[in-house]
């Protein structure tokens, strides 16, 4: 009896696979929004801070994580040569990968201080009105209505 299950045929399981990804695409296409409500596509100077603040911290983000891809594929590498050769870790090694660990710390709170230094002036320079008249909407809440 335990062989009476049949496996789904690839047909049958890339089939079910096409509609998984037709659903997904169709949710997708509904959280479109409106074409001129784009956070990437600033209208006005105080938008256009934001849009530099979002764009440092892609930049940055992306740096980050390239570096540090590159130091986890350069241990790789040399782990595997060490084991190549024969070769035993280093008396000092302990220390070596805890100033290793205090470096990387010492980075993460550099570029947090950085991301915390930007948003501060940003959030200063866009928190006022634009202009000295600034337009003023007054708006009464109802329960089923505004006024």
């Amino acid at each position: 009896m335990s062989g009476s299950r049949r496996r789904p045929t690839s047909s049958a399981h890339g089939a079910a696979l096409a509609l998984v990804a037709l659903v997904v695409i169709l949710v997708m296409a509904g959280c479109r929004g409106a074409l001129d409500q784009s956070m990437l596509r600033s209208s006005g100077p105080q938008a256009g801070g934001v849009e530099r603040q979002w764009w440092f911290a892609f930049w940055t983000a992306a740096a980050v994580y390239v570096a540090t891809i590159g130091a986890l594929l350069w241990a790789i590498g040399r782990a595997r040569r060490r084991a190549a050769r024969g070769e035993s870790l280093r008396e000092d090694h302990e220390r070596r990968m805890t100033h290793g660990v205090t470096i990387g710390v010492g980075i993460s709170v550099a570029i947090l201080l950085v991301f915390l230094f930007y948003d501060f002036t940003l959030g200063r320079s866009i928190s006022g009105s634009p202009s000295k008249h600034p337009l003023t909407i007054s708006v009464v809440g109802h329960q089923w209505w505004w006024e």
